[in-house]
């Protein structure tokens, strides 16, 4: 069984309470006149079952995640070594969150850690992390990590928003040669399945000329693989945004459906954290 990580001890603990109030409070609506105030045995028991209820829950998950990916072992390999070039965008403010989304810890280490950790996995040729040369608080984890200070690229002006880290890394000279589909990857989807990717990755390889995005309900999602002749392209674009590049583009585009509910799912909250911890956290 998983150990309780920080944040989910204390989402699990504010349910328990939550469940011991709802409990009495619902005993206390429901009691009948002239009975004695006090709880009995049956109350008590009625009680305990509402407040244990989150914790049955989150088990319950855990055990049917285990027995489903011991009956049915991944397709596909999470090691497979290719030419991949992997941007992480991390230059954003997260205003929203209240505290820069990548610091947030994730399983043993933190957002970024985990995100590097999974790409190197997955067997990228190279990653860059996109950020402020000003974030000292994300420069001290990277350096934590033992991310190279080679491998990250400066964004100047980060409140232009995210394309504008796109095309910073679009733009850096120093991608290695052999490095020929960069993958763009948002710095709030350290949830995303190392099957999904891996699936994504070999949907790319099966349509080598075109951009590669994933499908879910029927939007397309992050992550987003670019060719080496969208890649160059974006150097020269007029678009304002990614959405405008995409649609702009003379590349031709391949999506493909997947079934994995993390590809809809961004942290800009703090409820949006606790409920990807609750539901994909390691």
């Amino acid at each position: 069984m998983p150990a309780l990580k920080g944040m989910e001890a204390r989402v699990l603990f504010t349910h328990f309470v939550f469940g011991l109030i709802a409990a009495v409070c619902y005993k206390g609506m429901v009691r009948k006149p002239g009975l004695k105030s006090t709880l009995c045995k049956a109350d008590l028991l009625a009680v305990v079952c509402c407040a244990l209820l989150p914790f049955l829950r989150y088990w319950f998950r855990y055990a049917t995640a285990v027995y489903w990916r011991q009956r049915m072992p991944l397709r596909f390999s999470t090691n497979v070594k290719g030419n991949s070039g992997v941007i992480i965008l991390g230059a954003g403010a997260s205003s929203r969150m209240g505290k820069p989304k990548l610091l947030l810890p994730w399983g043993t280490t933190s957002v970024v850690g985990h995100l590097i950790s999974q790409w190197r996995q997955l067997g990228s040729r190279q990653i860059a992390v996109v950020c402020r040369s000003s974030d000292q608080p994300l420069n001290s984890e990277l350096d934590r990590i033992g991310f190279s200070r080679s491998d990250r690229i400066d964004n100047p002006e980060p409140e232009r928003g995210m394309f504008s880290s796109i095309l910073c890394a679009a733009n850096w000279p120093h991608w290695k040669s052999d490095v020929s589909v960069w993958t763009i990857i948002l710095g709030d989807q350290p949830h995303l399945r190392a099957e999904t990717l891996a699936r994504l990755l070999q949907f790319q390889r099966e349509n080598p000329e075109a951009i590669c995005q994933p499908v879910y309900e029927g939007r397309a999602r992050h992550p987003v693989l670019l060719p080496r002749a969208a890649f160059e392209e974006l150097r020269r674009t007029r678009a304002n945004t990614l959405k405008d590049f995409l649609q702009s583009t003379s590349c031709p585009l391949a999506k493909s459906p997947f079934n994995d509910p993390g590809l809809a799912m961004d942290l800009d909250t703090p409820e949006d954290y606790e409920r990807a911890l609750l539901l994909f956290g390691e």
